[in-house]
């Protein structure tokens, strides 16, 4: 279809600006054929021009090569579809359509090959702009100072291009937020192809520029392509006109590309004849003029329509490459993989350090960014290919890395344990650390598992983790100690500790701690303080949290999105230990986890965008679902399988510790997800008032 459209307007353009420019075409070959002399300069002239103009393909193809291969006759074909349709449209629209033609035919991004159209013509214009505003303040004439404005304006035009590209290619936080607003006016979809394609493009920018050798080569090329367009020019401009001196021979040279000649305006001919500091009579300097114009207009534009016939689309690819090859270059186009890396994108745009570390390694050939599984304000779990493997990434900034290495350890430390994933690999540099895990495509999350299988197989596959945790890590666990230390201990830290970090971050929290009582949905409950208050005072309540088996070791962490399921199997997949960091070490904490997913619906809350509405002091509104299949698995849990390991007091206290979840969770809710702090309070006191009715 776009050769078809292309073809057909360049054709009944050709056909019509033939017609308009015969008389002079006619003129023009009148002429040659009485001067051989002339002719013969025109020949070499437009031999010498396409030399140069291959050396501007070449130039194009070091960048374009970063993202697609090509060859320097596409190259070249392309260069000349572009002045095919520069001489045919106004604005320069050929240096689109070029980009465009490059585009299709290598299946990469449009927005990358237009920067190096853009890159390829700043450069000119820079070069360019410089030799004429030297020129012109020496000549020093009136036509010539204007010519030295338009000079300057092109090379400050140039220099801003180029800074913008720098600051890019830097990953400028500014700019990158720029991006960032840009694209929020959006819809999360395109937002998402608008950070992907500039992501994309920064990509390009560094792959090229990170290349010294490369740039000089660019540089190299620059300079010999017009080095022959001015000894294309000068070899006409001598063989009909007397010329001497250095000077004059430089300025005459540069003349034809200052002013755009154009057969049907005579303006461009006389600007052309001013800036010539030699005299010449008004007919040589017609002639001279149109000459020129011939020279560096119609072979390239001839070229270019004998390449648009030609022009055949990109080659098709196979299922499994087209599967690939965008993962393992972002620049490519054989589909859209923009909706892949929403939690990425929205970090790199904010500025994340960790996440530039990743686009870092991946402009670095060292693996490549596949999809991306979680995001947060300390680590990031990632699909990377390489190699021709796929695996799972978990990496987190040098501040962190305890925490991340205690996982580590955890998982070689256990790693007969059945179900267990398999840990692969560390790296420990002075930017990251990072861990990788074994990856098996067929396993999705068991939330996914829970709500497409029936509730027979969800409770076997919870059977099947909760017997693997309790038979490694529990088994020899004795009898449930009374331990009020740990207890007061985790109260101070996760529930007082985190609660009033959030408050200091959030005014709205603050204001509601004050309140006596919280209305959450329409219905009463005792604020944080009092329902606290009525726990301690309550001997049975009070002494149940201090009394739990205690074991050497927990897993932290077997929430619902912890846990993966093949389900062609029903094989689950034990993910994500958080080892550290646990004051109660016991099954009831990761028994309190299970809880936090079943009864609380914290995947729900988790996953749901919609507003949370303060009304007056303490009334909190949100909307509360939780599937009727997660208070099936909250029975099961709390009627079948819980009491086949933990005694009745650890039981009662899985509420407790569900609520306390939601509530340590509130420091990182305040600061990365503010909007949704209010609900996570309001389901933490809920669920404690929740929890010391059992004592009723």
């Amino acid at each position: 279809m776009l050769k078809a459209v292309l073809l057909t307007v360049a054709l009944i353009l050709t056909i019509l600006g033939g017609y308009m420019a015969w008389g002079m075409l006619q003129v023009i070959a009148s002429f040659l054929w009485g001067h051989p002399g002339a002719l013969v300069a025109v020949v070499a002239a437009v031999i010498v021009q396409l030399l140069g103009h291959a050396l501007r393909a070449k130039r194009t193809k070091l960048i374009i090569d970063q993202a697609a291969g090509s060859s320097l006759r596409f190259q070249f074909g392309a260069l000349s579809i572009g002045y095919l349709f520069n001489t045919l449209l106004p604005f320069r629209i050929g240096e689109a359509i070029r980009a465009l033609v490059i585009a299709r035919r290598l299946h990469i991004s449009f927005l990358y090959t237009f920067v190096a159209v853009v890159i390829e013509r700043a450069t000119d214009i820079f070069f360019l702009g410089v030799l004429v505003a030297i020129g012109a303040l020496i000549i020093g004439n009136a036509p010539a100072w204007g010519v030295f404005t338009v000079a300057l304006i092109g090379v400050i035009l140039s220099s801003l291009i180029f800074i913008v590209l720098i600051l890019l290619k830097n990953e400028n936080r500014a700019l990158l937020k720029m991006v960032a607003w840009v694209a929020h006016f959006f819809n999360p979809q395109i937002a998402n192809r608008i950070r992907f394609k500039v992501w994309s493009l920064i990509f390009g920018l560094q792959s090229f520029f990170g290349h010294t050798s490369l740039v000089r080569q660019y540089v190299l090329y620059a300079i010999l392509s017009w080095t022959c367009y001015i000894a294309s020019a000068l070899i006409i401009i001598t063989s009909l006109l007397s010329i001497s001196g250095l000077f004059e021979i430089i300025v005459s040279s540069v003349s034809p590309y200052v002013v755009a000649l154009n057969p049907l305006d005579a303006d461009s001919y006389r600007l052309f004849a001013t800036l010539l500091p030699v005299s010449a009579s008004a007919g040589n300097l017609d002639i001279l003029a149109r000459i020129l114009w011939a020279v560096l207009t119609l072979p390239m534009a001839l070229i270019g329509l004998f390449a648009l016939i030609l022009y055949r689309p990109g080659t098709k690819k196979s299922a499994a490459d087209i599967r690939v090859d965008p993962y393992v270059n972002k620049l490519m186009r054989h589909r859209d993989i923009s909706q892949d890396f929403p939690t990425f994108l929205e970090s790199y745009f904010a500025g994340n350090d960790l996440a530039k570390v990743l686009h870092k390694i991946e402009v670095a050939g060292e693996l490549s960014l596949v999809r991306f599984f979680k995001g947060g304000s300390d680590a990031i779990t990632i699909l990377v290919l390489k190699d021709g493997g796929l695996f799972v990434k978990k990496i987190i900034p040098p501040k962190y890395r305890d925490r991340l290495k205690a996982q580590y350890d955890w998982l070689r430390r256990h790693e007969k344990m059945k179900y267990l994933v398999n840990v692969l690999d560390e790296q420990d540099t002075k930017d990251y650390y990072a861990i990788d895990l074994e990856y098996d495509p067929k396993n999705i999350p068991f939330f996914e598992y829970a709500h497409h299988s029936s509730l027979a197989e969800s409770k076997d596959v919870l059977e099947k983790v909760w017997k693997a945790l309790y038979r490694h890590l529990y088994s020899n666990v004795g009898k449930p100690e009374y331990d009020p230390a740990a207890r007061d201990a985790y109260i101070e830290k996760h529930i007082d500790g985190c609660v009033e970090k959030a408050a200091s971050a959030h005014g709205e929290l603050a204001r509601l701690l004050e309140q006596p009582t919280i209305s959450i949905n329409g219905k009463e409950y005792d604020n944080l303080q009092t329902v606290m208050a009525r726990i301690k005072a309550n001997k049975q309540a009070w002494k149940d949290l201090a009394t739990y088996a205690h074991a050497s070791d927990v897993h932290g962490d077997p929430s619902i999105d912890n846990i993966l399921v093949n389900p062609n199997s029903g094989k689950p997949l034990i993910i994500d230990p958080a080892p550290d960091g646990n004051i109660i070490v016991g099954p009831v904490f990761d028994l309190g986890k299970l809880s936090q997913s079943f009864y609380c619906g914290y995947e729900f809350s988790f996953r749901d965008e919609d507003p949370v509405v303060l009304e007056g002091s303490n009334k909190v509104r949100y909307r509360d679902h939780i599937s009727a299949q997660y208070s099936k698995l909250w029975q099961f849990v709390r009627q079948e399988l819980a009491p086949q390991y933990v005694s009745e007091a650890e039981q009662r206290a899985m509420i407790f510790h569900a609520g306390a979840l939601h509530l340590r969770r509130l420091k990182h809710q305040a600061t990365y997800n503010p909007g949704n702090t209010l609900k996570f309070y309001a389901i933490g006191v809920k669920t404690l008032n929740e929890f010391i009715d059992q004592y009723k």
